[in-house]
Formats: structure tokens, sequence, C-alpha cells
């Protein structure tokens, strides 16, 4: 993983910015072809604009249990579709006091 995150940064020198999508993650975002969640920066990176790319739906296939996270009330919108394919995340909530 390090060396392909190596090579693209050699590559941006070389290349157009225009041509480097910031949606790192594996996959299309289509319901055929989800994005993969493998880790918790995957699942920080799902909400990059790039990611939705001016569709109305983006899809998300966890790959792997994912340990704990800070999650923030309101940070999966509605045209994020997560399936988590049997794997787990262990959530932190953040700002959800008074909620029961």
């Amino acid at each position: 993983m390090k060396k392909i995150l190596l090579l693209i940064i050699i590559l941006s020198f070389f290349f157009p910015k225009e041509l480097f999508s910031q949606c790192l993650l594996l996959g299309s975002g289509t319901q055929s072809d989800p994005y993969q969640i493998w880790n918790e920066i995957d699942f920080r990176n799902r909400s990059h604009p790039d990611c939705r790319d001016g569709r109305p739906d983006v899809y998300y296939q966890m790959m792997q249990d994912i340990g704990t996270i800070t999650f923030t009330f309101g940070d999966i919108p509605d045209w994020m579709h997560i399936d988590g394919g049997g794997h787990t995340i262990n959530v932190e909530m953040a700002g959800a006091t008074g909620v029961p």
C-alpha cells in the first residue's frame, strides 16, 4: 500500500491535477461496484466530494471490521448507502448529548 501511495505522489508531479481524483477508495461507487471501506481512513474519506462526483446515490461496502471511530450524529447523508457486509465498526458518538 505504501508503494502505491508513493507511486501516486511521484506521478502527480508529471501529470495535471485533473487526472487524479481525491477519492482514493477502491471501486467506482456504483451499486454493482461499490467503494470499498477497509479501515478508518477509508471510512473518513467516503464523504469526499470527488467520491460523489455529482451522482444522486453512492454505494459503499465494508470489507472488514473497523476499530473504534468517533462519529458525529448526522455523518451519513441520505445519498450515501453503506453495506456492512456483516462487519462491525465500534462507534464513539460525538455531539449526541441528550440522546436517550
